[in-house]
């Protein structure tokens, strides 16, 4: 209940019927399992039970039909007498010809029909002496028949056979018909059966049938059965007998048995729903008038703070909801004045970060470019050649790249600009850098023509390539640097990468993790990853791929906008 009053009054109302309304179902429900359950289950076990009984009457009435005609065989003359001969193979001759009709009539019911005559040695009798023999005995002591159960003959065929003792006259002349018949016949009367429960055929100890076939077959084929799962139901036995030894075992489910009853809960759940339908509109009913102040307060809480500017309502009687609600507008203006200062300082604050971020670069290449110009100026060795004055052509274009570089760097304006301003302005620099290095310094830039319109964070090429020719040269050689670009449909990647002194993994871990003690010679990098980070609101990055004395590679990510 304590839980309960965290909600508002409203969810509380219904959260408190909904309880009312599942603690009735609930009670309706297990009365209706107890009183229900027990009825059901009955009835299911008298419909399985009635349907083995049907199962034993029509595998009796089948196996009277093959019973009548073997006493039919057994009574016949021609077989008495040859029998009376005591010539087995005469005997055997005598039966095909009485039952060969028989077979035809009842192809694919019954395999074959045999004969064994007691004392006689083959290799079928040997067979028949140990392996039948006992069991047909001891069955034909009270019975007329005798059964064996179901197993996998020389084609692989599942069958069993009948026997019945002919010509007990002489016990030295005692024969044993034998109709050997497929196990179709039984199987046949309940493989229909879909109600998903295992059924078992029994003649006295023996197997006849099965409706789980694959264990069956496992079975005939003496393979130990390995009992791969866990019955997740309780298992019942329901079976049915007769007095001539015949059994069949239904193995169910208490689920199976009570499918009626849920059959009757589930059609119940429409009622109920549309009980709860009813029962929860009349709550909202009732609640809407309760509740309708409450919502406009909640509303006007919810909006403190934020732009919007929809009319939310009014609560019209002069209340304590009143007073509540014209103090709740009070203070959201208020509060929508306070985030408008706190958004305005804030902007303030990030063009000041990039103003100084910019000065950092602007005041260090400004001092290098000054210099140039001044030894440009005086025609000094290293750049006209000793006592040479400069040509004007140069020492003018000097001047204008670098006014380029100045206008484009001091404009704080804007912190992002197209790129071709951005390459514009790296060209200038480019330009001043070779007035001073000369043939020592290869620079190539090669970005798409398409990519020339978009966006980019201000002066971060130019830094990263003063980087490069500061940090990078190897022993005064010769420096290459090439500046390209890649792009996909929604990003767009500018290369800049040198085949200079290149840094060590510690080195460009600690540069990409802002570290003070290589800001000497990764302020340029760290300067540059802070305004793309401020710029870009978190969707531009740089990345830093390097080896030492082989080549510095950093990768600019930024949205194509």
């Amino acid at each position: 209940m304590r839980r309960l009053g965290q909600y508002r009054f409203r969810t509380q109302l219904y959260i408190s019927f909904a309880l009312v309304i599942g603690i009735v179902t609930v009670c309706m429900w297990t009365i209706l399992y107890f009183f229900l359950g027990n009825s059901y289950e009955e009835r299911e076990e008298k419909v399985l039970t009635d349907q083995a009984k049907q199962i034993l009457i029509n595998v009796e009435n089948r196996m009277e039909y093959y019973e009548s005609y073997m006493n039919l065989v057994a009574a016949d003359k021609m077989l008495t007498v040859s029998m009376e001969a005591n010539d087995y193979e005469e005997v055997r001759k005598c039966l095909d010809d009485i039952t060969e009709e028989f077979i035809t009539l009842n192809l694919g019911r019954i395999s074959k029909i045999n004969i064994y005559k007691s004392g006689f040695y083959d290799k079928s009798h040997k067979d028949f002496r140990e392996k039948n023999l006992p069991n047909v005995r001891q069955q034909l002591r009270w019975m007329d028949f005798a059964y064996t159960g179901t197993v996998l003959n020389e084609k692989n065929e599942k069958v069993f056979s009948i026997y019945k003792e002919a010509y007990q006259g002489n016990p030295e002349r005692q024969f044993y018909i034998e109709f050997q018949i497929y196990e179709s016949e039984l199987f046949g009367f309940y493989n229909e059966d879909g109600s998903g429960n295992d059924i078992c055929l029994v003649h006295q100890d023996s197997l006849m049938s099965m409706s789980d076939r694959p264990l069956f077959l496992q079975m005939l084929r003496g393979r130990e059965v390995k009992q791969e799962k866990q019955e997740k139901q309780e298992q019942i036995k329901i079976s049915a007998k007769n007095d001539r030894g015949w059994q069949v075992i239904i193995h169910t489910s208490k689920e199976y048995l009570n499918r009626g009853m849920w059959s009757v809960l589930r059609n119940m759940l429409p009622v109920i729903g549309l009980v709860l339908i009813i029962a929860f509109g009349i709550v909202m009913f009732i609640s809407n008038s309760l509740n309708r102040k409450l919502s406009i307060l909640q509303k006007k809480v919810m909006t403190i703070g934020s732009s919007e500017s929809d009319e939310i309502g009014e609560i019209e009687k002069a209340d304590e909801f009143k007073v509540l609600g014209d103090e709740i507008d009070r203070t959201r203006e208020h509060i929508r004045q306070l985030l408008q200062e706190i958004e305005e300082k804030n902007q303030s604050r990030l063009t000041a970060e990039m103003v100084a971020l910019r000065a950092q670069i602007n005041s260090h290449f400004l001092f290098n470019a000054l210099s140039t110009l001044k030894w440009l100026a005086k025609g000094k060795e290293g750049f006209m050649g000793a006592g040479q004055m400069p040509e004007t052509n140069i020492l003018s274009e000097a001047i204008d790249k670098l006014a380029i570089f100045l206008r484009y760097a001091i404009s704080i304006k804007e912190n992002q600009v197209k790129l071709k301003d951005e390459v514009e302005q790296l060209n200038a620099y480019v330009y001043l850098q070779k007035l001073k290095c000369g043939n020592e310094l290869n620079v190539v830039v090669d970005i798409d023509e398409e990519l020339m319109e978009c966006l980019t964070v201000k002066l971060i090429l130019q830094p990263l390539v003063e980087n490069a020719v500061m940090h990078g040269r190897k022993n005064d050689s010769v420096l290459d640097i090439a500046i390209y670009s890649l792009y996909d449909e929604e990003y767009y990647y500018l290369m800049v990468e040198d085949d200079g002194s290149g840094m060590t993994k510690e080195r460009k871990l600690m540069i990409m993790e802002g570290d003070a003690e290589v800001s000497s010679g990764g302020n340029g990098i760290r300067n540059v990853i802070n305004r793309i980070a401020i710029c870009t609101n978190g969707q531009g990055s740089l990345s830093i791929e390097s080896e030492p004395d082989r080549y510095t590679k950093i990768v600019i990510k930024q949205k194509r906008q």
